[in-house]
């Protein structure tokens, strides 16, 4: 790899939103860190093999908080340098070196949709298949249809809107999409 980081967020290695995880995104790109993350990833895969990592045991001997270690095997694994695993340790993903794949099933990286129900409380992501499928104005409708207007994650109308979304994965997994469009 060389010192040139993977900066695939539009010319960064990605923020969570905030101004100031942006500056230190921007921050970090400009002066080297996310080079010297990336390279440290890829040295401890090679060096675990088949064992691979979760973002835990990558965050604790490097000292990175859950951002840092998450962030860079996301862009690593979005990218394609790394794979992750669908097994999982603690409840956590494992992420291999290709090399150490050893036919085990792996998982895509996946771009999950942003998208902000009208007066919404909470921005809302959702998987690529369920936007697809309805589109964003045809989430608010189905959501508007069902009176939720403002999302809250304690809130009763969430729970409806976590229907819905179960019921458009449902739809997808099994091609029944006409009743829930119509």
């Amino acid at each position: 790899m060389t010192t040139t980081p993977v900066l695939p967020y539009a010319g960064s290695s990605g923020w969570s939103g905030s101004s100031t995880s942006k500056a230190r995104a921007d921050h970090d790109d400009a002066i080297g860190k996310t080079s010297t993350r990336q390279r440290q990833v890829l040295t401890r895969l090679l060096s675990e093999g088949h064992l691979g990592l979760t973002w835990r045991e990558l965050a604790g001997p490097e000292g990175w908080h859950h951002g840092q270690a998450s962030g860079t095997l996301s862009v690593l694994h979005r990218a394609g340098i790394i794979c992750r695993l669908t097994e999982t340790r603690v409840r956590s993903k494992v992420y291999v070196h290709p090399t150490f794949v050893n036919g085990r099933p792996t998982e895509p990286f996946v771009v999950k949709r942003r998208i902000t129900v009208p007066d919404g409380a909470v921005p809302v992501f959702l998987p690529p298949d369920v936007v697809a499928l309805f589109g964003s104005k045809g989430i608010y409708q189905k959501l508007q249809a069902l009176g939720i207007h403002r999302l809250d994650h304690k809130s009763p109308e969430y729970l409806m809107f976590l229907h819905v979304v179960i019921s458009c994965r449902e739809a997808i997994e099994h091609d029944h999409t006409a009743g829930l469009l119509a």
